[in-house]
């Protein structure tokens, strides 16, 4: 089953269960507290009942032919990942300090993976076959804080079969093979004029016209146009997974894939650095 797949079925699975709450209008003095109250439980029931078919389909040892298939169960099932870490953890303090977590001292569920959406970086297009590929045995997470300056990277290894959290570091973003990038993204994340200055003034864009319902632009726009458009780029706490060999040093070109979370959302933004600096030089929805 594919990442893809894996999320249609929770998509499916939170529409079947939140069919319930559809009916006619509530009876009484219909008070906010009383309707928070019941949104409340049945959102709880909802969460369970997840984690419930999730917990059964982790079973399959299909869980465990893709990394993304497997760590969009972990994060979301926690019987699932509890069974996943292989205690002791060890853990990388940001001053390179190492100490060893058993399973009382540990407890990062990674749940920032569990946001409206979650990014991913690639140095090439041949890099994203990476994505696809049964034979890896060694994936790192990784959560970029671009207000602290600071990545963490969960460290995953295949063992026996079974991918298994083995280790966690903590570092500044700027002795990343990514620094470079990401210091330029950090701003163009943030400063609105900076990022109207970084967009190509020859953009090429794929995607659904804004003004015309199921017209598709796709050529070559100025940035002012793209500006007036105001799609929203990620910022704050991002996203990204990476395989071995996977690296981003002194690439030319980074492409940024942002994937919605069980509804179907994707763009890409591709950026290129030259002379002049990181540009954006294409984007696609």
């Amino acid at each position: 089953m594919s990442g893809k797949i894996w999320c249609a079925f929770a998509l499916l699975m939170a529409f079947c269960l939140g069919g319930c709450r559809w009916g006619g209008e509530t009876q009484g003095d219909g008070s906010a507290q009383d309707t928070a109250t019941v949104d409340s439980v049945i959102a709880g029931e909802q969460i369970s009942q997840e984690e419930e078919m999730l917990e059964e389909a982790a079973l399959s040892p299909r869980v465990d032919e893709l990394f993304d298939d497997f760590i969009y169960t972990f994060t979301r099932a926690r019987g699932f990942r509890n069974s996943r870490i292989h205690f002791p953890v060890v853990v990388t303090a940001i001053d390179g300090t190492v100490r060893r977590e058993n399973s009382h001292e540990w407890n990062d569920n990674m749940s920032f993976l569990n946001g409206e959406y979650t990014t991913r970086f690639y140095a090439s297009a041949s890099q994203m076959s990476l994505d696809e590929d049964t034979t890896q045995v060694h994936a790192s997470v990784e959560k970029i804080n671009l207000q602290d300056g600071t990545m963490t990277s969960y460290d995953f290894q295949k063992m026996q079969g079974k991918w298994m959290l083995t280790a966690c570091r903590h570092q500044h973003i700027e002795v990343s093979d990514m620094a470079d990038f990401l210091q330029f993204y950090t701003t163009f994340s943030t400063d609105s004029v900076y990022r109207h200055e970084s967009i190509s003034n020859n953009l090429h864009v794929s995607m659904m016209d804004p003004e015309q319902d199921d017209q598709k632009v796709d050529g070559m726009i100025q940035r002012d146009q793209f500006s007036a458009m105001c799609p929203e780029v990620p910022e704050g706490i991002i996203t990204n997974i990476r395989y071995d060999g996977q690296s981003y040093a002194g690439t030319p070109t980074v492409l940024m894939q942002k994937t919605g979370q069980g509804n179907g959302m994707c763009e890409s933004f591709t950026f290129e650095k030259s002379g002049s600096g990181w540009k954006l030089v294409n984007y696609e929805n």
